[in-house]
């Protein structure tokens, strides 16, 4: 006896939801009550079922069948996960170029969103994108792409593809271009800096480099944050407009 074509598209779009949510930033995050994360999947799949096409899962007739299915929806789900996950590390590679340059490099703080230790730096720059997540409604858009995917890889039919993580390594390769990018007006500041300590140590051997460079790298630090803040945050919306692109790009070889 078939089993409820219904039942089968609730419980697979279900499997491609948790696969996503389980490793996404915010949604994915420890301090997120169980519950809610199985209630937003929950409601937002029902939401999706009327959407589905059911042509590929109407003949499901054995658990094992079944099986196979939620795996692959699973995967398919943590995949998409992961080019939003990869493609965001560029704010860690930033944040720590930039305390490796001011001087914080031995400094880290717990991130609020989960339990790993983080750059001072790249801490503030992922709590501004999870804001502008938000303010550009970033998880609207998350929802619309969910949406696309289905359309590109029906339930039930969703193949991954070998050539994908030739996709995924770009957007690790794109990731640590975009983390140099944001990191590199501090990088060419302290670098001048450098030279003109540099300068002033011949110029007066007397001097403590070590105990005049510590402080003056921290001003110019700060300085640069105050001025630039404004900036890194159209920055932040580029990124975000970026990790679209490539999730659209990534659904051709989830097909």
């Amino acid at each position: 006896m078939a089993l409820t074509s219904l039942f089968v598209a609730l419980l697979l779009i279900i499997s491609r939801l948790s696969g996503l949510f389980v490793i996404m930033p915010i949604f994915g995050s420890r301090n997120v009550p169980a519950q809610v994360k199985v209630g937003l999947v929950f409601f937002t799949s029902y939401i999706l079922l009327p959407l589905m096409d059911l042509q590929y899962i109407q003949n499901v007739e054995s658990l094992l069948e079944l099986a196979y299915l939620v795996i692959m929806e699973f995967i398919i789900g943590l995949l998409f996960g992961m080019v939003v996950v990869i493609a965001l590390s560029c704010i860690y590679v930033a944040g720590t170029i930039i305390d490796r340059n001011i001087g914080f490099a031995m400094v880290s703080v717990i991130n609020p969103l989960g339990t790993e230790q983080l750059p001072v730096s790249a801490n503030l720059f992922y709590m501004m994108s999870m804001m502008l997540f938000f303010v550009i409604d970033g998880h609207h858009h998350l929802i619309r792409v969910l949406v696309e995917t289905f359309e590109f890889a029906p339930l039930g039919r969703g193949v991954f593809n070998i050539f994908a993580t030739t996709q995924l390594v770009d957007v690790l390769q794109s990731s640590f271009i975009f983390g140099f990018k944001l990191a590199s007006p501090f990088i060419i500041t302290i670098f001048i800096g450098n030279i003109l300590l540099g300068l002033l140590a011949k110029a007066m051997p007397g001097m403590n480099v070590f105990m005049l460079g510590m402080p003056f790298k921290i001003a110019i630090g700060f300085v640069l944050f105050v001025v630039l803040i404004p900036t890194y945050s159209q920055a932040l919306i580029e990124v975000y407009q970026w990790i679209w692109e490539e999730l659209a790009k990534f659904m051709v070889y989830i097909r």
